[in-house]
């Protein structure tokens, strides 16, 4: 069971209360998180966050860092399958 999760959500919920205090999407994106009960979380930004970028290289370089989430996601699905 696999999860992705907005890192302000998983701080608050996902990794529950005894997990390390500093996570941040930079230091736990790209890469399957456990989470208390036994399933995986994947951390990456909202896709409203996208929309917000004012500079449009940064906003289409943030958008290929969302894609490649995406798809390290449905990779390590489709390998444990």
């Amino acid at each position: 069971r696999e999860a992705m999760v907005a890192a302000e959500i998983a701080d608050r919920l996902a990794l529950g209360p005894n997990r390390d205090r500093d996570v941040t999407i930079g230091r736990m994106r790209g890469a399957p998180v456990p989470l208390p009960d036994g399933g995986e979380g994947w951390i990456t930004v909202h896709p409203s966050y996208l929309l917000r970028i004012p500079e449009r290289d940064r906003a289409d370089a943030e958008f290929e860092r969302f894609v490649a989430d995406l798809k390290a996601i449905r990779a390590h699905v489709a390998a444990r399958a």
